[in-house]
């Protein structure tokens, strides 16, 4: 075969949003171990080698050998890869050591070498290390277009107090990311930001990350990102902290101003701590294009809380209004944007959040939800949330339009649900949680409404995928109710299954069970 087509037939087996890593039994050095004939064609196809991972796991104790291994690897992947664009990403899970700081220190000296050859950057690491990141300012990245660099987890700072990332000389670069250490450190990004497309701070923090202060310094960036088409952010500000600073800029006079981002389409909100508050962005956004809304926590508060509505519409589950800091986590706030935007969302995912009733119908009854939504994602917290509500307004019934109309601040959930509840005709893809089989009923009249003939009496889209996580409590099993949840789920099961024979309907039905100890075996004595 000749090379050229073998080179091409080469360069389909690596798949380019995921870097490369420097094993053996992985293309590009697999290739290389067939024959020798393989070998020198592999070696010669520079697209082959502009992907580059280096992993180091918390198991990975040994660094005696690392900064061999690293040296080797970046300046093969150099060589072959020349003169094509090379992307990097290097993650390191490990506490910090002296050893693999030098090694971190060769790392960075060697981009800021080839600094004209790289397309992506990618780091994460300790705090520790950041104070070696000086090195990547002022380089001359004229390649660069994704720059990504998150704190692992947190170290002793060791005096890092601040920060500088020039990448003004970067000029076509269009991706932004990073997490800082926390509120200590004070970073300065110097970018083009109006050229950014993408941008996501404090959103890739590890188990261990803490919490960090990004947003609020770089706030006033967003409103210069007139191109921007995505945007994650994790938030840590506390509703005590926004209001102080509301107050701040009310004694001094200052209007507080208004976000306009013209282009973003996907918003990615996520909660990093039990004391975050969404208002904290939310409430300064306008977001016209916005088409896909995500809305998660890195904190799941709470597994198996009862529910019990309180007298207030707003009011969250007993259990975490113990935590008064969580308390009006959001409010109406996300419902808000999209009335403010006047945007039309195609996807809707909700995730981890304790989301109030009266919230949860808001968005779901927005003009800016109903009439285009495609794909719905709902995993309440806590898990124990009643998703009745929910299944009311995703029922179909035949013969019937969908109307939207938002219910007044006065309506509790259970008000609007006896109204004809929107039947959101472009919905085709649909995940929920539930964790008591008295709603698999609801459920399965769910996808019989939306699959088939109903579906066209209806007036809707059929269902094309359907998702299902039962949570299920161990606890329960010994209270005489296994046995009830078994025939309910049968009796579920079955009726799913032939919707998805008769339809068409993807079915993925999964079962989580928090608490289920694991037992070890252990050898005998």
């Amino acid at each position: 075969m000749p090379p050229e087509i073998l080179g091409i037939i080469f360069e389909n087996c690596l798949d380019e949003q995921t870097p490369t890593c420097a094993v053996l039994s992985e293309p590009p050095l697999l290739l290389g171990r067939v024959s020798s004939y393989w070998r020198s064609v592999s070696q010669s196809t520079p697209r082959l080698w502009t992907f580059l991972s280096l992993r180091f796991l918390e198991t990975n104790v040994d660094r005696s050998r690392d900064g061999i291994k690293i040296a080797n690897t970046v300046e093969t992947w150099l060589h072959r890869s020349s003169p094509a664009p090379l992307s990097i990403a290097f993650t390191d899970h490990r506490i910090f050591q002296k050893d693999t700081e030098d090694v971190v220190i060769w790392l960075l000296s060697r981009i800021r070498m080839h600094s004209s050859r790289w397309k992506a950057i990618h780091l994460k690491f300790s705090s520790d290390y950041f104070l070696q990141l000086d090195a990547l300012s002022s380089c001359a990245f004229t390649s660069l277009t994704s720059f990504s660099v998150h704190i692992d987890h947190m170290g002793w700072r060791r005096s890092l107090l601040s920060l500088r990332f020039d990448l003004t000389q970067a000029s076509q670069l269009t991706s932004l990311a990073y997490t800082g250490p926390d509120h200590v450190i004070r970073e300065d990004i110097l970018v083009d930001w109006e050229r950014l497309t993408s941008v996501a701070f404090s959103y890739d923090l590890h188990e261990a990350g803490g919490e960090s202060a990004t947003l609020p310094r770089h706030f006033s960036e967003l409103a210069l990102c007139r191109n921007l088409m995505e945007l994650s952010i994790g938030l840590s500000t506390t509703l005590a902290q926004h209001l102080h600073q509301l107050d701040a800029l009310a004694q001094g006079q200052t209007v507080i101003p208004m976000i306009e981002l013209p282009m973003l389409h996907t918003l990615r909100v996520r909660r990093l701590s039990r004391s975050a508050h969404a208002c904290a962005l939310v409430d300064a956004l306008r977001l016209p294009q916005l088409s896909t809304l995500h809305i998660d926590s890195a904190v799941l508060i709470s597994w198996e809380s009862p529910y019990t509505p309180s007298s207030h519409p707003d009011a969250h589950p007993p259990l975490l209004q113990m935590h008064t800091q969580t308390h009006w986590w959001h409010a109406h706030h996300f419902s808000a944007l999209l009335d403010r935007s006047g945007c039309h969302l195609n996807a809707l995912h909700i995730r981890d959040v304790d989301m109030s009733p009266l919230e949860l119908a808001r968005l779901l009854t927005s003009p800016s939800t109903s009439p285009t939504l495609s794909t719905f994602t709902f995993e309440p917290c806590p898990r124990a949330y009643p998703i009745s509500d929910v299944l009311a307004h995703l029922v179909c019934v035949p013969g019937s339009r969908s109307t939207s109309s938002s219910p007044s601040p006065s309506q509790s959930p259970a008000s609007t649900t006896g109204s004809r509840s929107p039947s959101f005709p472009s919905l085709t893809h649909l995940r929920l949680g539930c964790a008591d089989e008295t709603h698999l009923d609801g459920l399965a009249d769910l996808i019989e409404s939306r699959t088939s003939d109903r579906a066209t009496q209806a007036g809707v889209h059929p269902l094309s995928v359907f998702e299902l996580v039962i949570y299920d409590f161990v606890y329960s099993h010994g209270q005489g109710r296994h046995p009830w949840r078994k025939v309910c789920f049968d009796a579920f099961r079955e009726r799913v299954l032939r919707c998805a024979r008769e339809g068409g309907v993807d079915v993925d039905i999964r079962v989580e069970r928090p608490y289920e100890p694991v037992y070890l075996p252990l050898p005998a004595p």
